[in-house]
């Protein structure tokens, strides 16, 4: 299975500094642990954000990943 793009799912455009980073892996946090209880897809969109937040919030492993 295919990752997708790591600022796609931060909904983020790659010239995002570190500060826009986290505030939108926050944001969606928030909104996916919320609606684990309702939504199916939800624990599977944390997961995935998870990852990416992992990726992109470290500054050595963001620049790897964008090369």
């Amino acid at each position: 299975m295919e990752e997708r793009d790591y600022y796609e799912v931060l909904q983020l455009h790659p010239s995002a500094d570190h500060t826009m980073i986290v505030r939108a892996y926050w944001h969606l946090a928030r909104k996916y642990k919320i609606a684990m209880d309702r939504d199916a897809f939800a624990g599977h969109a944390l997961d995935e954000l998870n990852r990416a937040f992992q990726v992109l919030g470290s500054p050595d492993l963001r620049s790897q990943y964008d090369r």
